[in-house]
């Protein structure tokens, strides 16, 4: 179906059971075990479709593929939406639904205002084997009234792939994962750029007024649990930017205590990301096996919370870390974290809050390292690392907050490798948050980038190998973090 324009608005698939009563302009299937089947639609608009499951498309069978490329699905008008009603069993995706490994490609599509009742308000992958790949797409406005993933839930999927490239999220919302719902078997999730450009998730939310939802951006858990030191889901993100999202915990990325999955960021910018009733404005786990964030810039965090027990306990702490096995892992590297544990009611004016916060907290007796960052508060109560009381926490060559509060930890935590630690000061310089060169204690004042790359490789030669490029010291804004011979450099634009 290649001709521009050809118009699908109003169709509808009227019974009530689950997956065979869906796609309602647009169904595809092949009987074929043999070879791919594919269907291919350009060019065409779909409006106020409805049915069970997949509103507007469903793509069904194995070796099944539908590709959709620069379609327009919904509108600015609410009749324009497409919907899938689908309340029980496997209802949802307002635009597509996929199942029984099947797989699809949407490419340069908009979409705008699509829901479904249930899971995926756009987007419901529940496909064993298959994969769905979003190409430059602009998702707006998406919701699941009451489930899972406002544009995208990829559920059940044993060995499925989920991929997001260069694509935009904005203002979607349901009760968990406002963007997206990942929750795989042996999956992956990566999101990554198209034609250079990188994701944008801005203004989603998880949110209700009495239950405490999650991941204002991202949820992301594994579908079963495994035992401890085995991933069942890897995450990659990279180069994206999440601006303004919130939810109760998590306000951009939550990582739930189920599958144990394994995730890495780099690249990434988090701006004004926020809570609004537990812990983590930028990101909450509680639980998973790896959690690996390198080249990042936090900034603007907060929470709206106004109960003093969501004020203090390390909850607004802008990274929340726990959950992990003995024998897990967490590095923080190259990374900015500039700012203050704070409250605002609209954000807008803001109240630092008490100590006994950190910018980053982290429980957990698995291994610990924050290597060669910048984590400075902007007052001096708030801590610029926490931990709860049997951390082991190796900081090595970072620039951090006031010497008095660099690091706390109740009674019985353990810090190592702070003597390797450069504590010193910033300056507004050139626009930016820039290190101004002074040191505290024994340390050495400089590390070079390739002795970061090689302490990691040490942990998680994996993890190396995914974010070693031959730009792997510049961030999303294009800074070079360290110019090959010495670190730091980092800064943070305002």
């Amino acid at each position: 179906l290649d001709d521009v324009g050809t118009l699908f608005q109003n169709n509808m698939v009227t019974a009530e059971t689950a997956v065979d009563c869906g796609g309602g302009a647009l169904w595809a299937e092949t009987y074929s075990t043999s070879s791919n089947k594919n269907v291919k639609v350009t060019g065409a608009i779909f409006k106020g479709n409805e049915a069970f499951s997949g509103g507007a498309c469903l793509v069904y069978g194995g070796n099944s593929g539908l590709y959709l490329y620069d379609c327009t699905f919904g509108g600015e008008n609410p009749g324009d939406a497409n919907y899938a009603r689908g309340g029980s069993g496997d209802g949802g995706g307002g635009t597509l639904y996929m199942d029984k490994k099947s797989y699809s490609t949407m490419r340069n599509c908009t979409i705008t205002g699509d829901h479904a009742k249930r899971y995926g308000g756009s987007i419901y992958a529940h496909s064993n084997g298959g994969n769905f790949i979003s190409e430059g797409c602009t998702f707006t406005g998406c919701y699941s009234s009451s489930g899972w993933g406002g544009a995208i839930t990829s559920y059940k999927g044993k060995m499925s792939e989920l991929t997001v490239k260069g694509s935009s999220f904005i203002g979607c919302h349901s009760n968990t994962g406002g963007a997206i719902l990942c929750r795989l078997t042996e999956g992956k999730l990566a999101i990554t750029d198209y034609n250079d450009v990188g994701c944008l998730f801005q203004g989603n939310y998880a949110d209700h007024a009495t239950s405490i939802y999650q991941g204002g951006a991202i949820q992301i858990e594994g579908a079963a649990k495994v035992s401890e030191g085995v991933s069942s889901l890897r995450v990659t993100i990279w180069k994206a930017r999440f601006i303004g999202n919130y939810a109760g915990q998590g306000g951009a990325i939550y990582s739930k205590d189920t599958g144990k999955p394994d995730i890495y960021i780099d690249r990434c910018s988090f701006d004004g990301n926020y809570i609004t009733k537990k812990w983590g404005p930028v990101l909450a786990t509680d639980g998973l096996n790896r959690f690996q964030m390198n080249n990042c810039t936090i900034r603007n965090s907060y929470t709206t919370s106004t109960d003093p027990d969501n004020q203090t306990s390390l909850r607004p702490s802008w990274v929340a870390i726990d959950g992990l096995p003995a024998d897990g892992l967490v590095t923080i590297s190259n990374t900015t974290i500039i700012g203050d544990v704070q409250y605002s009611a609209d954000g807008s004016s803001f109240t630092s809050l008490p100590s006994g916060n950190g910018l980053v907290a982290i429980w957990g007796s698995q291994p610990n390292y924050l290597i060669n960052n910048i984590i400075v508060p902007n007052t001096s109560s708030v801590a610029s690392v926490i931990g709860t009381g049997s951390e082991k926490i190796d900081l090595r060559y970072n620039q951090l907050g006031s010497v008095a509060n660099v690091v706390q930890t109740d009674s019985g935590g353990n810090v190592t490798g702070l003597t390797a630690s450069s504590i010193g000061g910033l300056n507004w310089t050139n626009n930016c948050w820039q290190w101004n060169g002074t040191i505290g204690g024994s340390a050495p004042a400089k590390t070079t980038a390739a002795d970061v790359l090689d302490r990691l490789t040490a942990l998680n030669e994996e993890y190396v190998s995914w974010i070693a490029s031959p730009d792997d010291h510049f961030d999303y804004y294009g800074t070079n973090r360290g110019d090959g011979s010495w670190w730091p450099g980092a800064y943070q634009p305002k």
